[in-house]
């Protein structure tokens, strides 16, 4: 009977402690440096003041994680290219990037989709020029930089196409972080770039041209995406909702409290708020719902225009030789999923 009864306690601990396990790990009652964590994400992003830096400087996307069990890993990259290969060797699970380099992930068969849109860029990306070039005819025989297969690269081949400069122009490929000492150095006239390199080079005696507002206004869109790898969005689904939440309460906050948002990202990048505010101001972002309207990424049914967008970049990058083969609709419709966006949003009663 003595051992019954021990047999009896031993089943009640068993249980009490499993009972805690898992509802410590149901209302995130544990630590999030633990050893409760059921595995790591690793999400690459860009250091830019968008959606995913500010919930990321919150800390609010860190801690969902942390609730459902997952540690996060955050990974900066300067651009999509060091991005893709880490996709491809299964590095990370999630990456941030323009448009274009999404497109080269798609081309070269990474294993990825596209589940969210940061934002449309606008005036946080732009040709910005010496003082003494007032037009684009100005531009002939000019040694301008971009960095090449980036969004930035895209907008400006479009510029040169539109201006029949195309051949009367040198251009080098540059890291965003390059750029600035060569204007320095008077090595090129102008540079096709973003934000913070454009109002730094604006400082450096300096003007926009155009930008990335003026092209979107002549049907030329640019953004910058999130791609997960596909391995990864099917066995953890959850993490993928965890994620689009998070996104999605950002843009609520700077809904409704811009300068507040743009302080957390101020004190995260050094800059000032008034700076990163403007910044802000001159991209679009997207809500969740607006993303699946058949503007941007449409609906499982019927994809949208991104569709058509992804189909023209593929067709520039491979005209300068940067894709060897341009990707089928059917395929470029299959890479664009918003079947993540649509379940948070029914979750929601949206």
């Amino acid at each position: 009977m003595a051992r019954k009864r021990q047999w009896i306690k031993v089943a009640i601990a068993i249980f009490i402690v499993v009972g805690l396990l898992v509802s410590g790990r149901h209302y995130g009652l544990f630590d999030k440096d633990s050893d409760a964590h059921s595995h790591e994400v690793r999400i690459a992003y860009l250091r830019v003041p968008n959606d995913e830096l500010l919930a990321m400087s919150r800390g609010t996307l860190e801690d969902k994680l942390a609730e459902i069990g997952v540690k996060a890993k955050f990974v900066e990259f300067d651009s999509g290219v060091e991005a893709n290969k880490a996709l491809a060797s299964g590095s990370i699970d999630y990456a941030s990037m323009g448009i274009t380099n999404a497109v080269v992930a798609l081309a070269n068969q990474i294993p990825t989709e596209l589940i969210w849109i940061h934002e449309l860029l606008g005036e946080t990306e732009g040709l910005v020029v010496k003082d003494s070039i007032s037009s684009l005819s100005d531009l002939a025989g000019q040694t301008l930089a971009t960095t090449f297969a980036s969004t930035s690269h895209y907008s400006l081949e479009k510029v040169l196409e539109e201006a029949n400069l195309s051949d009367q122009v040198k251009l080098l490929d540059m890291k965003s972080t390059d750029i600035a000492a060569s204007w320095a150095s008077g090595d090129i006239m102008g540079a096709y770039t973003w934000e913070p390199n454009l109002s730094q080079l604006v400082n450096q005696s300096g003007h926009v041209l155009l930008d990335s507002k003026d092209l979107q206004e002549e049907g030329i869109v640019t953004a910058n995406v999130m791609l997960g790898r596909k391995d990864y969005l099917a066995e953890h689904p959850e993490v993928t909702q965890v994620i689009i939440q998070s996104l999605e309460e950002t843009h609520q906050l700077y809904a409704s409290q811009p300068e507040e948002a743009a302080n957390i990202l101020g004190e995260e990048l050094g800059m000032p708020a008034d700076e990163v505010l403007k910044q802000m101001k001159g991209s679009k972002w997207l809500r969740a719902k607006d993303q699946v309207q058949s503007d941007y990424l449409g609906s499982s049914e019927e994809k949208g225009q991104f569709v058509p967008v992804i189909q023209s970049i593929a067709d520039f990058l491979a005209s300068n030789r940067q894709l060897s083969d341009v990707p089928s609709q059917e395929v470029i419709e299959n890479f664009v999923n918003p079947a993540y966006i649509e379940a948070y949003l029914e979750r929601e009663g949206q």
